[in-house]
């Protein structure tokens, strides 16, 4: 029987999209399965994880570490987010090159700060970052805001940002080879449990219904 408490870990940006259907999920088929879920960025979920706060935690694939054992969910390429009325929100794609000399609003988290810029490092140049911030809101705000473009890896179910401002969100043609992964991570060292496995498996079940 699947009961009692478990600790989960998830990357701020995915939480919204992945937990609620979790809980609610786990809330009829494991009824007496108490999950308590740890937000944060993906060195946090890591340190997590290896100090044993948590068993599982749902990220990127960034920043491996050989300790951490990991099942690949779903593989999620950059995009990049324009204002709806920007002059390059008319075309089907985009190049990187595209954005050589527009205005960029960075989300700045540790390992996805690293991911973009490498992006930018493949084609040659350096983008003109002129706002950052750790909140995946706050950045599709900005956006629609017009105040620049961004990348981003997952996509939310609406174009509205919290300001009420609209976004549009044209794929990268770069961006199938720089795709993330999505992973549950778990120490490899250590033996899940019966717990830990009935999540994985919901899990698993969750995101392939909605790929």
């Amino acid at each position: 029987k699947v009961a009692g408490e478990i600790h989960i870990g998830c990357f701020s940006t995915l939480a919204p999209l992945f937990i609620p259907k979790l809980l609610k999920a786990a809330k009829t088929q494991y009824p007496d399965l108490a999950i308590h879920v740890h937000e944060g960025d993906i060195a946090q979920v890591h340190a997590d994880i290896f100090e044993g706060r948590i068993e599982l935690g749902l990220s990127y694939s960034l920043g491996h570490d050989a300790r951490l054992s990991e099942t690949a969910l779903m593989r999620c390429p950059p995009y990049v987010l324009l204002p709806e009325l920007h002059a390059l929100s008319k075309q089907k794609m985009l190049t990187l090159q595209h954005l050589e000399h527009e205005p960029m609003i960075l989300l700045d988290l540790p390992h996805s700060r690293e991911y973009f810029a490498s992006l930018f490092t493949s084609a040659g140049f350096e983008p003109k970052i002129i706002y950052r911030s750790a909140n995946f809101e706050m950045v599709r705000s900005m956006v629609g805001a017009g105040l620049g473009f961004s990348l981003l890896n997952q996509k939310p179910n609406t174009k509205q940002t919290y300001n009420g401002s609209a976004v549009k969100m044209l794929p990268l043609r770069e961006g199938e080879e720089q795709a993330l992964q999505i992973v549950i991570a778990r120490h490899a060292e250590v033996k899940m449990s019966v717990r830990a496995e009935a999540v994985t498996a919901l899990i698993q079940s969750l995101v392939s219904a909605s790929s």
